[in-house]
């Protein structure tokens, strides 16, 4: 049986000094991409990240009824709009998020811009994202500009999840079971997930192009699940 639920809310943020408040919690797009200035194209100003969560409570209920299986696995699933100058092999990286965040109502070309919810700088309206001092088994990093999100390292059980694309594979569909078991258990607190570049891809000099997907503001059947 494949039993699928869409996205709560999601959104991207983005490290640029020009755009680490923005919010885009409305946009249709979800993107992980690295910036460079717009007129010389060489200088590297930051990097893009998703956040995204879904409602789990029907599945909880579900498992403890006995309607799926306690032995069930479950994966995120994003819907490719466009790769562009991406590497013909690279690595998206999927995270427990370890702080509460606000999915905001602005979009990327909003001018001025919509700093009304979650962004690189700010989790909520007033609050920042933990730059250090971090909780046991959580982290957070940034190249250019504090913030960025927090994130566990690994699932209580110590494992992590992320998807390797080549040629053939532009769509992510990569296993987060043991991310979910922890919400489902009550062990940790279900703030979604966060999806980024490794920190070394992040920070070097390489071009890694950009990851699009489709988000739950889309006007397409491709939602997040």
């Amino acid at each position: 049986m494949i039993y699928r639920i869409y996205g709560q809310k999601d959104t991207t943020i983005y490290e640029p000094s020009t755009r680490k408040q923005q919010n885009t919690g409305v946009d249709e797009i979800l993107e992980v991409t690295k910036f460079y200035d717009e007129l010389t194209e060489e200088d590297f100003e930051g990097n893009s990240r998703v956040l995204i969560k879904f409602d789990i409570s029907d599945i909880s209920a579900s498992v403890s009824s006995g309607e799926i299986s306690a032995s069930a696995k479950y994966y995120l699933n994003l819907t490719s709009t466009e790769q562009t100058e991406v590497q013909a092999e690279y690595e998206l990286e999927v995270y427990q998020v370890s702080q509460s965040w606000s999915e905001g109502i602005g979009q990327f070309y909003d001018n001025p811009l919509t700093t009304n919810g979650s962004s690189w700088e700010y989790r909520t309206n007033d609050d920042k994202w933990a730059t250090g001092s971090f909780t046991s088994g959580t982290t957070g990093t940034y190249v250019s500009q504090v913030g960025g999100g927090t994130w566990f390292t690994a699932s209580i059980d110590n494992t992590s999840y992320s998807q390797t694309f080549n040629k053939s594979t532009n769509d992510l569909s990569v296993e987060v079971t043991r991310y979910v078991a922890d919400w489902l258990s009550g062990s940790r607190t279900n703030d979604g997930f966060i999806v980024k570049r490794a920190d070394t891809q992040e920070s070097g000099s390489v071009r890694h192009g950009s990851s699009k997907f489709f988000s739950s503001e889309t006007h397409t059947i491709y939602v997040p699940t």
